[in-house]
């Protein structure tokens, strides 16, 4: 995957639909459907470079912030970030350190985006782990819009 160099505009209707369908389907179902590599490496490609146009500018107008997200055993690596009301997305590690590292599974990964857990439920779980700034990864979910 390449890096996602300008926001691309979002199908509301589209987003909407994607969080339908995680939120219709059981946790088994979801991992049987990501079980195989090039299932779980589409997803994740859609899913980030929907990113930069879910920016909330608003609340990032003045913040900057490289955040690594590690998801699924073997971890697929993303990087986003987040400058001055944008964000960039990135498959892969980037030579820039992460302010904060957020380590997840998928199924709990694609619960998240779609807005039917939040990171806080998934951090006391266990099923999300946090390295580095705990306080900007507890803003991280009001930075996007989930549809």
């Amino acid at each position: 995957m390449s890096e996602n160099d300008t926001a691309v505009p979002v199908d509301r209707s589209l987003a909407a639909e994607f969080n339908a369908i995680v939120r219709g389907i059981d946790d088994d179902t979801l991992n049987r459907s990501m079980s195989d590599a090039l299932s779980r490496e589409l997803v994740l490609a859609a899913v980030f470079r929907e990113m930069p146009a879910r920016m909330r500018a608003d609340r990032t107008a003045r913040k900057r912030a490289v955040v690594r997200w590690r998801i699924g055993d073997p971890a697929a690596v993303w990087t986003v970030v987040v400058d001055v009301g944008g964000c960039t997305t990135h498959s892969g590690p980037t030579d820039e350190i992460p302010d904060v590292t957020v380590e997840l599974e998928m199924v709990p990964f694609l619960r998240l985006i779609a807005g039917q857990v939040g990171g806080f439920a998934l951090t006391t779980t266990g099923r999300l782990r946090i390295k580095g700034n705990l306080l900007l990864a507890r803003k991280l979910e009001d930075w996007f819009a989930r549809e």
